[in-house]
């Protein structure tokens, strides 16, 4: 029990929170994000602001994801508000002693008083016989062995092939120890305590013989009030993480081309004009003196 909660959960109420985990953690990570917990919780019937106000109560770190802890905290407000009660974490503590209902979600059929509950004998027992129809050891009974063995409960073949739908959890035609055990319960309660075979699979009945319930397909879009209007669709209520945008690269900038000098254009440079040569003038005979 974990003593930091302030309400008691009682064996049927961890045993169908714990069934309802395995749904919502369909990829087994250990935590439910809280896009995935938007659309399984819309299951509940409830209205965007009661549940943006319980994911406020469970996720009290604000990590944007619940753990185990948290998700149960999340039921216990959803199956307060199905009862009519108020809901916060005082409300929690306050009605922390009180038995409540356990919390539907549609398309989930809750353990209940009808029966379909497995008790460690009966599982006992299945296993005990599973090997006789296992010939080849390899963990599976074949469609076709489990088949010939179911219809010796003298089952109409509509309730035979219901029992093997809600069986082969997998949908691989072929059962697996724990899949062996449900189709032996479904058969015994309805042969021999004359119960009417369920149209889906209780959640608490798949998880006791470690069979995963097929996840939740998304919640139909209910009309939204204009209250709603006012807090917007549930996945805007949502915190968000805002990725940081990555730097964008200054681009190197490209050297300009070095010009090509232009070729010398020839220049015809005339030929230097001769000069022409002077003759040096004569020189006048000396006159002699008579």
């Amino acid at each position: 029990m974990n003593t930091s909660r302030p309400f008691v959960v009682s064996a049927i109420e961890a045993n169908y929170f714990e069934a309802l985990w395995q749904v919502a953690d369909a990829q087994q990570q250990g935590q439910i994000a809280g896009n995935v917990a938007v659309q399984f919780f819309m299951n509940s019937g409830l209205q965007g602001p009661v549940l943006r106000e319980i994911w406020n109560i469970a996720d009290v770190k604000r990590q944007n994801f619940l753990g185990r802890e948290e998700f149960t905290v999340a039921l216990r407000c959803i199956a307060m508000v199905q009862q009519g009660l108020p809901v916060s974490s005082g409300d929690l503590a306050k009605h922390g002693q009180t038995v409540l209902p356990l919390p539907k979600f549609a398309g989930l059929l809750p353990p209940s008083a009808q029966g379909w509950t497995m008790t460690l004998e009966d599982r006992s027992k299945y296993e005990g016989i599973f090997p006789h129809y296992d010939e080849d050891h390899d963990g599976f009974i074949s469609g076709k062995d489990a088949v010939e063995l179911l219809s010796k409960s003298g089952l109409d073949r509509i309730v035979l092939k219901k029992i093997w739908e809600l069986s082969d959890t997998d949908c691989d035609s072929k059962l697996n120890v724990g899949e062996f055990c449900l189709a032996m319960h479904f058969s015994v309660c309805c042969s021999k305590r004359g119960m009417t075979i369920p149209t889906s699979l209780p959640i608490s009945l798949g998880a006791a013989v470690g069979c995963r319930i097929p996840p939740l397909p998304a919640a139909p879009a209910a009309q939204t009030s204009a209250k709603d209007m006012a807090f917007g669709d549930l996945a805007s209520m949502m915190p968000k993480i805002t990725p940081k945008p990555k730097p964008t690269p200054t681009p190197k900038p490209t050297p300009a081309p070095t010009p090509t000098p232009p070729a010398p254009v020839p220049v015809d440079v005339p030929a230097p004009t001769p000069t022409p040569s002077v003759a040096p003038a004569p020189v006048p005979a000396p006159v002699s003196a008579s």
